[in-house]
């Protein structure tokens, strides 16, 4: 059994990979494009809900309680952390 020194460790895989696959540690495949995407979305479907819910209480209803300035300043932070 050869000896390994840990300065080699990151260097190579755990295991080999399954049958009929190759390693690829220097481009492999990435979700990132995707999950901005779902996200960007989500965020687009959360402003009209939320933009919806107060024109109705404002607007509409004419009855704006504390609940929506909550809601208003709760997603402000979320937008301000994204």
């Amino acid at each position: 059994m050869a000896s390994f020194r840990i300065e080699d460790f990151p260097d190579f895989p755990a295991m080999p990979p399954p049958p009929g696959e190759v390693s690829n540690f220097v481009d492999p495949e990435s979700l990132h494009s995707v999950v901005f995407g779902v996200g960007v979305s989500t965020m687009i479907l959360m402003v009209t809900a939320l933009g919806i819910r107060i024109f109705t209480k404002a607007v509409l209803m004419k009855a704006v309680r504390i609940e929506e300035c909550k809601l208003c300043s709760m997603q402000g932070s979320l937008l301000g952390i994204c």
